[in-house]
């Protein structure tokens, strides 16, 4: 019994470090066809009576089944992210030099109208000023596009 031990511990190192190597090649996605590759071959194992084989085939499932649970977690997290640009995107208006969000004194802004309509990204635009000579210049300035509005 103590070998049988020592083997399938053997085997589940062996399996972790296979996994985590091929975790690393396949970036963030999970491959279907990895998890119903493995089915079929637990299958075949269980039909084999191969109790070495289910041992590495169920940590194997496992460690997919990790990697999904990772992945959805992601994704839901990005889904998340771009609801609420979307919905940041959407209060915006324009008025005709720069796009505010909220009205009247409730106003926010200004944002860029480069990076809003050609990234759909909403940056603030930075308030410069400089005087020379008596001569007082007012700007805004993108900081993402470089973008300078004279005011």
């Amino acid at each position: 019994m103590r070998l049988e031990d020592d083997l399938a511990s053997a085997c589940r190192q062996y399996l972790h470090r296979s996994q985590d190597a091929q975790r690393d090649q396949r970036s963030d996605k999970v491959d279907f066809m990895d998890i119903i590759d493995t089915g079929k071959k637990l299958l075949q194992a269980v039909k084999d009576n191969d109790s070495i084989a289910i041992s590495q085939l169920i940590l194997e499932l496992e460690g997919l089944a990790l990697d999904l649970r990772e992945e959805n977690a992601r994704l839901r997290e990005q889904v998340a992210e771009l609801e609420a640009h979307i919905d940041l995107v959407d209060q915006m208006t324009f008025d005709g030099k720069f796009y505010w969000r909220g009205e009247g004194d409730e106003r926010d802004g200004p944002y860029c109208q480069k990076c809003l309509d050609g990234e759909r990204r909403a940056i603030r635009l930075q308030y410069k000023n400089k005087t020379v000579s008596d001569y007082k210049s007012e700007w805004y300035e993108c900081h993402n596009c470089q973008s300078r509005i004279e005011l």
